[in-house]
């Protein structure tokens, strides 16, 4: 029965991964709010107001595919452009960027499962931040193995699981979760091997969507 499981498993990592291994261009942007001068308020309002007005234009054009508010006044973008440096050439264009009023991370995100779509009205996810911890000594083959199956399955058995992307192959990614709150998302993800293994750290922030939503199926 174990070992029914263990290939079925597998064969759904395989086809979730083959149906959405083509979304190239996708890029996830992490957007952390900087300290700011007290002083410098009436510029940063007037910055925040141009970073709305440009985000609304970018998703108009289907640059900016999804966009949302998340804790302490940070913001995630998922953009589709050709590559990396154009990624960057967009989000440095970005007045609130240039103004210094966040700090930036972006990484090349692909979809193993579930999909980007349209959103009728905003709506609040829990993001799951999986990263990998660096002083990690053990098996990473092994890892990356068990990762793509117990999130196959998680995905599949749990219909609150929305979408699950990787930044690199070391497990890092995001998890988007239908949740109401970050103890119901971390419920979902506490027995994920790496993670108990101590591969991968985990950090869950509240995620209020503007544009775009988050999918199961197209």
């Amino acid at each position: 029965m174990k070992l029914f499981q263990f290939i079925f498993g597998l064969l759904f990592s395989l086809l979730s991964f083959s149906a959405t291994a083509g979304n190239n261009g996708l890029y996830f942007i992490f957007l952390q709010a900087n300290n700011r001068d007290v002083s410098m308020k009436t510029e940063a309002s007037k910055a925040e107001l141009l970073h709305k007005q440009k985000l609304v234009a970018l998703y108009r054009q289907g640059i900016v595919k999804t966009w949302g508010d998340v804790d302490k006044g940070g913001e995630i973008l998922i953009i589709k452009v050709k590559d990396l440096p154009e990624a960057w050439k967009v989000i440095k264009s970005d007045p609130a960027v240039s103004a210094g009023l966040f700090s930036v991370e972006i990484f090349p995100l692909l979809i193993y499962n579930g999909h980007l779509c349209k959103a009728t009205e905003p709506h609040s996810y829990q993001l799951i931040r999986l990263k990998a911890n660096n002083d990690f000594s053990g098996d990473i083959s092994k890892m990356l193995f068990i990762n793509r199956i117990f999130m196959s399955k998680i995905f599949q058995n749990d219909k609150r699981v929305m979408l699950y992307g990787f930044f690199d192959k070391h497990n890092d990614g995001v998890i988007i979760v239908d949740a109401v709150s970050k103890a119901d998302a971390l419920s979902l993800i506490k027995k994920h091997p790496a993670v108990k293994a101590g591969q991968l750290t985990v950090k869950v922030t509240d995620l209020h969507n503007t544009e775009g939503a988050f999918c199961r199926r197209q």
